[in-house]
């Protein structure tokens, strides 16, 4: 990226007629969330409107706070990353009209993820959770409210109906979201004995295998279907599933968020990737990706919510219990 190519993308951000804050979120669907989710304090706080800029992937998450922002702006992680890198922008620039990174990892300054990782290293005894660390970022007081997404029904219902009578899935059915990019996805020991004890019973299992870098190698068995779906398709029939099963990621944290009503179980990671060339995994506490302790505020049920502390080899009681748990809540 040049700069010719840094005045064109400007000149494509920028309203010629009204100054805004340009917010870019060059980060994962979750970081998108956290965002908007912020948005409307910001603006009560600093005044002007936001052009927001974001991952074509991540659309799905605009719909879900519908008339709040000025422009919707797509570029891919890696162009915000590269336009960030030419070190354009100065220790905490804070200025309308210009792209602000609110990506913790690239805005010229270390306080704010060192108190985050601090958060994760005492499991949220001290330090910043993710929702106070974009309070940090956006520069909006602690108290400032984290306003939950509003499911687009009227969409949501014709997508899901579009997909059943495609793919013909069953009335019963369960979703599960099984991969992920940065941490380990769920140990197919677990999904395998769940499947199986599902098998018999006319109850289809929807398994996504879009958008993760990591996915769980489970057993092909007649009522699995192996789709390749949407952050729109997911959320769809995640309002008809019957339950819901899923790794930390980005649209698990989304899914928490909405008013979906029936109970998501999801799998806390004791791997991470540290290492994407060699493909180098780090034992971590599991404890400190739950969103539960992360992201309460983005929670709309946390009663709904149910996590899991999974080894990759477990004994068959470890195993045995984490399955029963997801199979009560289906029967």
């Amino acid at each position: 990226m040049n700069s010719n190519s840094i005045k064109a993308v400007l000149s494509e951000l920028r309203d010629p007629i009204k100054k805004t804050w340009i917010l870019l979120s060059p980060s994962s669907m979750g970081e998108t969330l956290l965002l908007c989710s912020l948005s409307e304090a910001f603006i009560k706080k600093h005044g002007h409107s936001i052009t927001l800029v974001i991952p074509k992937s991540h659309e799905f998450i605009t719909r879900c706070y519908p008339n709040l922002f000025h422009k919707i702006f797509f570029m891919s992680v890696e162009e915000m990353r590269l336009f960030c890198s030419f070190n354009i922008v100065p220790r905490n620039f804070f200025e309308l009209d210009f792209p602000i990174n609110t990506w913790s990892d690239q805005i010229n300054d270390s306080s704010p993820i060192a108190l985050f990782e601090l958060f994760v290293k005492t499991l949220g005894a001290k330090g910043l959770n993710l929702v106070d660390l974009y309070r940090y970022n956006l520069r909006i007081g602690w108290d400032a409210p984290c306003k939950l997404p509003t499911l687009p029904v009227d969409i949501c219902d014709l997508t899901a109906k579009k997909l059943i009578q495609e793919f013909k899935i069953n009335e019963k059915f369960i979703l599960i979201q099984g991969g992920n990019n940065t941490n380990h996805p769920i140990p197919a020991i677990y999904l395998n004995n769940i499947c199986k004890k599902l098998k018999g019973l006319d109850i289809d299992i929807i398994f996504n295998t879009l958008g993760a870098t990591f996915s769980t190698d489970i057993e092909v068995l007649d009522h699995i279907k192996f789709l390749k779906l949407s952050v729109i398709e997911v959320t769809s029939l995640s309002k008809l599933a019957l339950t819901i099963i899923s790794g930390t990621n980005g649209l698990s944290t989304l899914l928490s968020a909405l008013e979906l009503n029936k109970t998501i179980h999801i799998f806390l990671p004791n791997l991470k990737l540290m290492d994407s060339e060699n493909l180098i995994f780090e034992k971590i506490n599991p404890q400190a990706y739950s969103p539960l302790l992360g992201t309460p505020e983005l929670i709309h049920n946390s009663n709904h919510i149910l996590e899991y502390q999974v080894d990759e080899e477990p004994n068959e009681l470890m195993c045995n219990d984490v399955v029963d748990s997801v199979l009560n809540s289906i029967t």
